[in-house]
């Protein structure tokens, strides 16, 4: 026991240590710009292979993230896992994994950032298996190593033709080149290039129909639990957004983004509303929060993506680490929700197509990213006043959600303004071309029709009477049914990750 007490404490200084590193580094860039380290270089055959670790208004702000939520989960640890026999098994992966996010996040190169996107699902697949008597542990991490092995794949190809292409493996010089080389003759590369960035990100990021394993993760401790979901799976965003450039034009890849975005976004919120596992409604809320993540990437709003990747770590791991407190707020309070006014929905709905054409007629559309975003939150807030229960005075509850809408979008334009102004030099700002400008509306519009069903659709479920709603109720309450379906596929393959025990 007292070589596992110098093993934990061991993790914990370094932890701490990586924390005081990343706010120097970070009030560092904020000073003086970005700055690159050589942490070593050599040359094997014609391959220059340099690891720079690079900090700029991109990577400083995430790598400071991982190191707060690794110290809090670190120190949580301790008594949450006190007698537990892997406690030091929990601690050594953590470690790793803590590690291995940050030197991806810090990656100037391609090989070193391939090889960490690979060490990171390798750490966390060990950590889901952190207890290997339970058959949907190992199921679940199966699941997931099979679907991150064909991210892998799509990464490691998306890196070969980058390279063989381009001519660098160095990041800093490959995006100073990508606005030359890859012009009309090298279109369909480009084009292929980005696409396979995207299908990486939606593995790691549990977009559909890549979400299965997410889950079914909560046989794992809930630590470890509050680092995946405010951690590691947000390293599809960081992906889209470090290799941006590169998409930089890219309609196709843009519009796979933005598109699966909504959907998975849509999907995971609705199916959020019927769980009753507070663990499980966690679960469908990260993959509902990591398409919208997504959808920000597809439409180029890439400041917005940043904040919320940071934004919604915090509230997730705070949300794991605390769900004890939720189930007993949820106990005290009896209200119901009521079923919305079909004219007051179809209203909202109708306003928010309103401010997205708005948006592509003002100053020719530049800001389409800034107005979708906008029509999007008001659907959310409206949600809030027309479910409120009837002891509510919602005549009060319409005009403070009125007077917070206000408020919130007049801090998101600000924010937007403030967070492209940051990112300035570190990823192209995304606006509407003549080329393609009719293409680009219509995923828009279609991916705003998507949010305005699922707004639809969700308030339907807070009280479904009738036998067709309550058909759709259960079949969402079931996920689509896609988590016992892959599982018997699954079990086929695998038979040692297989019991009756398991999910089918």
């Amino acid at each position: 026991m007292g070589k596992d007490r110098v093993s934990i404490l061991g993790t914990l200084a370094m932890l701490w240590s990586l924390l005081l590193i990343s706010t120097f580094m970070l009030v560092f860039t904020l000073h003086y710009g970005p700055s690159f380290i050589e942490v070593l270089g050599f040359k094997l055959a014609s391959f220059d292979l340099s690891l720079t670790l690079r900090f700029d208004s991109l990577s400083s702000p995430i790598f400071l993230m991982v190191s707060i939520l690794g110290v809090a989960i670190g120190h949580y640890g301790i008594r949450y896992l006190d007698g537990d026999s892997r406690q030091s098994f929990f601690y050594k992966h953590m470690l790793g994994l803590i590690v291995f996010v940050s030197l991806l996040i810090l990656a100037n190169n391609l090989l070193m950032l391939a090889i960490m996107w690979m060490l990171t699902s390798y750490s966390l697949n060990k950590l889901l298996r952190y207890y290997p008597e339970r058959p949907n542990a190992l199921l679940a991490a199966r699941k997931r190593q099979v679907i991150t092995r064909l991210g892998d794949l799509c990464l490691i190809i998306a890196v070969v033709m980058a390279y063989t292409n381009l001519g660098s493996s160095d990041l800093q010089d490959l995006f100073a080149t990508a606005n030359q080389k890859m012009t009309s003759e090298m279109a369909l590369t480009g084009t292929t290039i980005g696409i396979l960035l995207s299908f990486a990100a939606l593995t790691m990021s549990a977009q559909l129909p890549f979400h299965l394993w997410l889950p079914e993760t909560m046989e794992t401790p809930t630590l470890i639990s509050a680092l995946m979901h405010a951690g590691v799976i947000n390293a599809g965003g960081f992906l889209i957004i470090r290799f941006s450039p590169l998409l930089d034009g890219n309609q196709i890849a843009h519009g796979v983004l933005l598109i699966s975005g909504a959907f998975t976004a849509v999907y995971g919120s609705l199916v959020m509303v019927t769980q009753n596992n507070i663990k499980k409604k966690l679960a469908f809320s990260t993959i509902s929060q990591m398409g919208i993540m997504i959808f920000a990437c597809g439409l180029g709003a890439y400041g917005m993506a940043l904040f919320h990747i940071i934004a919604h770590s915090f509230y997730k791991a705070h949300a794991f680490l605390s769900t004890g407190h939720l189930i007993e707020e949820a106990k005290k309070s009896g209200l119901k929700l009521k079923v919305p006014s079909p004219l007051l929905s179809g209203a909202a709905i109708s306003v928010g197509f309103v401010i997205i054409y708005a948006g592509s007629i003002y100053q020719d559309g530049n800001y389409i990213a800034l107005f979708t975003y906008g029509a999007i939150m008001m659907l959310s807030l409206a949600q809030n006043v027309f479910t409120a229960p009837s002891v509510v005075s919602t005549g009060k509850l319409l005009l403070a959600i009125t007077t917070l809408m206000a408020a919130a979008i007049f801090a998101y334009a600000k924010l937007e303004e403030a967070m492209v102004i940051f990112l300035e030099g570190t990823v192209p700002s995304v606006v509407l071309t003549s080329e393609f400008i009719l293409t680009q509306l219509s995923l828009v519009y279609l991916s705003f029709a998507m949010f305005a069903a699922g707004f639809w659709i969700s308030g339907r479920l807070f009280d479904p009477r009738t036998p067709f709603w309550k058909r759709i109720y259960l079949h969402l309450w079931n996920a689509g049914y896609a988590g016992q379906i892959s599982s018997r596929y699954l079990a086929r393959f695998f038979p040692k990750d297989y019991s009756t025990n398991s999910p089918i």
